[in-house]
């Protein structure tokens, strides 16, 4: 259980970290590359950690990702107040006493907090390399979430980006058009 001064700021920064990012976010980033090449995604994403080849002919690529975060541990000051009475002689032969108050401010530190994230992602693919699912588990499977007009356009420029690698230098025109439309579903 975390102390109650430590809670609070935790959440704050936590919030940072994750500023508008979320689950749906991450599945709508995944659902650009459904119809996507494995090359595209390998392109995108790097050597997978793992692959499996499926008796169908098909095939899944795993992507792990663990992130840690280390948020410092607060520092706080708790006063120590201290009473003090005593008597006063002078050497005139005055007598009297006192009281009085002193504060001194004594300074802790809560430990560290460890933050882990993961994310695993599997892509299938079907027999001609082409991702057809998703899968993703995990704290740290997050990424901002677009408006539907960001990521028609953002699936559009991804196909795009993949007929420019796939169609003849220089194809234009209908040819083009139709490559982009049929990856994007239009």
């Amino acid at each position: 259980m975390f102390p109650k001064k430590l809670f609070f700021p935790l959440i704050g920064v936590c919030g940072l970290l994750s500023a508008c990012q979320t689950a749906e976010g991450y599945r709508q980033r995944l659902e650009t590359y459904r119809g996507m090449s494995e090359q595209f995604v390998v392109q995108d994403w790097g050597v997978p950690n793992n692959s499996y080849e499926l008796k169908n002919g098909g095939k899944v690529i795993q992507y792990r990702r663990d992130d840690t975060y280390i948020v410092p541990g607060a520092t706080t000051f708790s006063p120590q107040t201290t009473y003090h009475t005593g008597n006063v002689y002078a050497n005139n032969g005055l007598y009297g006493s006192y009281s009085g108050t002193s504060t001194t401010y004594t300074q802790s530190q809560a430990p560290d907090v460890v933050i882990r994230n993961f994310c695993e992602t599997s892509f299938m693919l079907d027999p001609e390399r082409v991702v057809v699912d998703y899968t993703f588990a995990g704290s740290g499977c997050v990424a901002p979430e677009e408006s539907s007009s960001s990521f028609q356009t953002s699936k559009q420029a991804e196909a795009i980006r993949l007929c420019n690698q796939t169609l003849p230098t220089g194809t234009v025109g209908p040819k083009f058009q139709k490559c982009v439309a049929e990856i994007t579903g239009e």
